[in-house]
């Protein structure tokens, strides 16, 4: 026997199907509506309360005040032992030789010389560029 529901908005007593269940005309429940036991908060319930989200406080940073080494200037530029070719690239890239690490790790693989690139110290000239520098970290000589 299918069971109905009076609904009264407080009360959710099973009422047997042959008996008529009344609702007024601006109250609309479905059975989705009524909340059963297990929806119903409980004595050992834990309460979750509100809390407001507190932002952090967003100050510019102060920015690094880099001097650019005027061109043609001699600087030492030192490899770790180990080093891959994005470690060798990004390297460069802090100091200011090239601008692009994918650019400089293809022109590395267009020469061939990937498997040539070398650790240690060396000297290059701020305005040399890609292929003169891949020339000097792989050892080859014009």
């Amino acid at each position: 026997m299918p069971i109905s529901y009076q609904v009264d908005n407080t009360d959710t007593t099973p009422v047997a199907s042959n008996d008529t269940v009344e609702t007024t005309p601006d109250t609309e429940t479905s059975v989705d509506d009524i909340p059963f036991a297990e929806d119903r908060p409980t004595e050992g319930d834990p309460v979750v309360a509100e809390t407001e989200v507190i932002e952090p406080e967003v100050t510019d940073p102060i920015p690094e005040v880099i001097t650019p080494t005027p061109s043609g200037q001699e600087v030492e530029v030192v490899i770790p032992s180990g080093s891959t070719g994005f470690a060798i690239a990004k390297i460069l890239k802090d100091q200011g030789f090239i601008s692009d690490i994918n650019g400089f790790i293809s022109k590395v693989e267009e020469m061939g010389l990937g498997a040539k690139l070398r650790s240690g110290t060396f000297k290059l000239k701020t305005d040399m560029n890609q292929e003169q520098i891949i020339k000097i970290l792989a050892g080859v000589r014009d």
